[in-house]
């Protein structure tokens, strides 16, 4: 049990006061808490990470026109946000006309088992959009985008990580909220993309917003 522990608290950042808790016991010659001190200084926490690989397949779930951040957090289901999984249901539960999917029910629940179906395909979902994240910089937004398409987290219940958005423009406070749980947001052409398009992308040339800028146009 203490090993189990100790593999989990090197990859725990937040521990506010519970810091000096573990700090003592390693100054008591624990050597579980002891090797969770010297992990966070040598920040296995980072250096653990797999690398970012070269290229990227991933299948495409487009939604076409502007995405706000009502429409993948709405207002009226903000009871609801603290519980991501719960909210994410309600993420694009109106109909949009132009869109390949519709919601379940419409008002009430969003297309969960269209993008359950890409999954199937074997590849990461990428959300792609012509214009990705505007309106109010909500974090339950993203914490529903990556819920729906990200990869879960040892020890962390209800939380994901990474995935990719690639969108014609994406909102700067939408971009940054996505890089922070090591999402990939791209600037990138999405007009010509079908949901269900398979491409291969590369992530390590898209760092920035300029590199962004000169990737091809189609897949």
């Amino acid at each position: 049990m203490a090993g189990v522990a100790a593999d989990a608290l090197k990859k725990t950042l937040l521990m506010f006061d519970f810091f000096n808790d573990v700090a003592a016991k390693a100054k008591a010659g624990n050597a579980k808490a002891q090797e969770v001190m010297q992990s966070w200084a040598d920040a296995e926490w980072f250096t653990s990470r797999p690398k970012v690989p070269e290229k990227i397949t991933v299948t495409v779930f487009k939604v076409p026109g502007e995405t706000n951040t009502d429409d993948l957090s709405p207002a009226p289901d903000a009871w609801s946000r603290p519980d991501i999984p719960l909210h994410y249901l309600a993420m694009l539960k109106n109909t949009r006309p132009d869109a390949a999917f519709k919601p379940e029910e419409d008002g009430k629940r969003g297309p969960i088992q269209f993008i359950e179906d890409l999954k199937k395909k074997g590849h990461l979902v990428a959300y792609v959009g012509d214009v990705v994240g505007t309106g109010s910089s909500r974090k339950s937004a993203t914490n529903s985008v990556i819920w729906a398409t990200g990869q879960d987290i040892p020890y962390v219940p209800n939380k994901r990580f990474g995935g990719v958005t690639l969108g014609g423009k994406i909102a700067p406070s939408s971009s940054t909220r996505r890089k922070t749980p090591a999402r990939c947001p791209s600037r990138w052409m999405s007009r010509r993309w079908r949901w269900a398009t398979c491409s291969t992308s590369s992530p390590t040339r898209a760092v920035s917003r300029r590199t962004a800028r000169r990737l091809p146009t189609s897949p």
